[in-house]
């Protein structure tokens, strides 16, 4: 289960992947569709960033002493126990909507949440409950694992966050560099 752990964002994208291959048609790559998977990009790297104000993994060290050993339930996770591999299901159907294949959109979001759903089950939780113990297992049973809830939307938006957004948005630039053969894709066909 740890390979599946490390390679999981590259499993999520195979079928991303393969929609590079797909034939492109000039209907599928009008302005709505560019539109809409423009917005689905950016609310899915919001998320992203968004969480990453809270989890901190991909801060700098010197930044994130203090949150190591803390379980990440403020903010986003407040809504939902993955908000970022809510947010990668997102990112990656938005790509498949701006490379011109909105049709392969719903294969990639359900491919991409199947792996974040067997990588968390079976590895990410079990992990948790054991580091974290009851306060995991008492906030996995007020949490849900993917659905957001709405009771708590207030109180997520209105958290503070752990680290500052400039260091959340530089963690996450990397990210922006996936629409780049997408975004190719659409306009080089």
């Amino acid at each position: 289960m740890k390979i599946l752990f490390k390679l999981r964002t590259i499993i999520a994208i195979i079928p991303l992947m393969y929609c590079l291959t797909l034939p492109h048609s000039s209907l599928a790559s009008g302005p709505l569709n560019m539109s809409a998977g423009a917005i689905l990009f950016a609310i899915g790297l919001a998320i992203r960033i968004w969480a990453q104000q809270y989890l901190g993994y991909r801060i700098p060290k010197k930044y994130r002493k203090a949150q190591r050993k803390k379980l990440a339930t403020n903010g986003p996770y407040k809504l939902c126990r993955n908000p970022v591999y809510v947010a990668n299901a997102l990112i990656i159907t938005s790509l498949a909507i701006l490379a011109g294949a909105p049709w392969f959109s719903s294969i990639t979001f359900t491919w991409s949440m199947l792996v974040y759903h067997v990588v968390v089950s079976k590895y990410e939780e079990p992990h948790l409950a054991e580091k974290y113990g009851t306060e995991y297992l008492e906030y996995s049973e007020n949490v849900s694992r993917w659905l957001p809830s709405t009771e708590n939307i207030m109180s997520a938006i209105t958290d503070p966050s752990q680290f500052p957004f400039y260091l959340a948005l530089k963690s996450e630039i990397y990210n922006i560099a996936w629409t780049f053969p997408f975004v190719l894709r659409h306009f080089l066909y």
